[in-house]
């Protein structure tokens, strides 16, 4: 009876610290007693936020009209002098024909030009690909940002693309067949000829949209522009009838900004800076600071900077969140948990092997939650892709980690 009692309850013993053991080790594989981040490259910039009101030339397009106005030029498209941007149609249904004409168009006319490729030794498939992807990526870019007017362009290049790949791998031999539809199409649609054409007598680029600045706002008034005045710029009421649009100019134009006088120390003008923005086609916008017009109180600043880059997406803007870029930095971020104190030298603690390392590190920017460390080449110093441990007790060069 004893014998029974004893082996039974060394049994369960034995079960018991198995399970322990078992438990222990998964413990320690599932949860480490450390982990490590890679020190990659990055760069990072220190700045004055501000929003900027654009200030440019601007001239508004008007015109009475009878009927159903289509534009001719894309949004932000550029407008020569006397050049077309809209053409009026008796109703509805023709000013759609009309567009659905010039689609079928423009479907043709690619299809054709693809028709005539004949030489596909001479093409080069991997290229070919790569531009796929570009406008691929251009579009899913288009519908991220808003800008929804590059959706329908980058689609036909896309198309476009995609059909000519198929010529070149032999997938298709001709599209006389779609091109023969599309030309059906075209003959049955009824298209009217417009009752009027809109025209700009200026030079720049095309904007659907006014938002009253146009008659408050002014290039000249650069000069002598207070943080009271821009505090003050209101836009102007005017009656939509009519207006067609407006045209920007492609000429200098500026921004304008209050700051506060401590901040405006860190600026000089005739300065070359840049302007981080939230514009998917200029994040990085080159400027000049033109002006740097102190107030009454002297506690603010207006701070005008110009511009000679223009875009369509530039074109639209008015009021916009931007960054004065003061100083750019450039290095390996580390997790602001990694950095230590170790006999007054700041630093972090690398994995070695399969041992910990300490290596000093040199701030250049901190910011919440990391920094940004100089990069060296040295094995005494922070290098690309070392393995930072980021949790870790107790840690001392050469302790090995496991």
């Amino acid at each position: 009876m004893n014998r029974t009692y004893w082996f039974t309850t060394v049994k369960w013993l034995a079960v018991i610290f198995l399970v322990m053991f078992l438990g222990f080790q998964t413990y320690q594989s599932l949860y480490s007693s450390y982990s490590t981040e890679s020190a990659i490259y990055y760069e990072d910039y220190d700045g004055i936020p501000i929003t900027g009101l654009v200030i440019r030339d601007e001239n508004v397009i008007t015109a009475d009209t009878a009927g159903v106005m289509s534009y001719t030029v894309p949004e932000g498209g550029r407008v020569a002098k006397d050049g077309l941007v809209a053409s009026v149609y008796a109703n509805e249904s023709a000013a759609q024909a009309a567009v659905r004409g010039e689609e079928l168009d423009e479907e043709i006319a690619a299809l054709t030009a693809i028709q005539q490729y004949n030489d596909v030794t001479a093409a080069d498939l991997d290229l070919l690909d790569a531009q796929i992807q570009t406008a691929f990526l251009s579009m899913l870019e288009g519908k991220t940002t808003g800008r929804y007017g590059s959706l329908y362009t980058g689609s036909g290049q896309l198309l476009s693309l995609l059909n000519r790949k198929q010529i070149v791998t032999g997938r298709t031999q001709d599209f006389s067949g779609r091109i023969a539809v599309l030309q059906a199409e075209k003959q049955s649609l009824a298209r009217g000829a417009p009752v009027q054409t809109v025209t700009s007598a200026f030079a720049g680029y095309f904007v659907s949209t006014v938002d009253g600045y146009e008659d408050v706002l002014s290039t000249e008034m650069i000069e002598a522009l207070s943080p009271a005045q821009l505090e003050d710029l209101r836009p102007a009421v005017r009656p939509t009838d009519g207006v067609v649009g407006k045209v920007v100019s492609d000429y200098e134009w500026y921004i304008a900004a209050n700051i506060s006088f401590s901040d405006s120390l860190k600026l000089k003008e005739g300065t070359e800076m840049t302007l981080k923005t939230a514009l998917s086609t200029m994040p990085d916008l080159p400027v000049t600071v033109k002006k740097i017009n102190k107030g009454a109180s002297g506690e603010d600043v207006c701070v005008v900077f110009g511009c000679k880059y223009m875009n369509g997406e530039l074109a639209g803007i008015r009021n916009q969140p931007m960054t004065i870029v003061l100083h750019n930095y450039a290095g390996l971020r580390v997790n602001a948990k990694a950095i230590r104190i170790v006999e007054g030298q700041k630093g972090v603690y690398v994995l070695n092997g399969t041992e910990a390392k300490f290596v000093p590190i040199e701030i250049l920017y901190a910011a919440s939650g990391y920094s940004v460390c100089a990069m060296s080449d040295s094995t005494d110093g922070l290098r690309l892709y070392d393995e930072i441990i980021v949790k870790g007790k107790n840690l001392y060069n050469g302790k090995v980690l496991k």
